[in-house]
């Protein structure tokens, strides 16, 4: 449940679901034509990609830190002996 949670708290989860919303608009009741349901969805699909990618990013520089700190550690071990 806990796991449900957290992925609703997610901005690119809530962007995913208000373009399914805005896809299936029609269904809804939505009187919306094919050309603006596209202008609504291509921003969507381009905030979900970037922060995909900014994500990345972020998990990169963790890792990238992480190593650094494991690093500096041995190399001060290594100093007192």
């Amino acid at each position: 449940m806990e796991l449900l949670k957290s992925y609703f708290r997610s901005k690119k989860v809530r962007a995913m679901l208000f373009g399914l919303l805005v896809s299936f608009g029609g269904r809804l009741g939505l009187q919306l034509d094919n050309e603006t349901v596209g202008l609504l969805l291509a921003p969507i699909l381009v905030y979900i990609v970037g922060q995909g990618f900014a994500d990345t990013g972020k998990t990169a520089a963790l890792i990238n830190a992480s190593v650094e700190a494991k690093q500096t550690a041995a190399s001060q071990v290594e100093d007192k002996r």
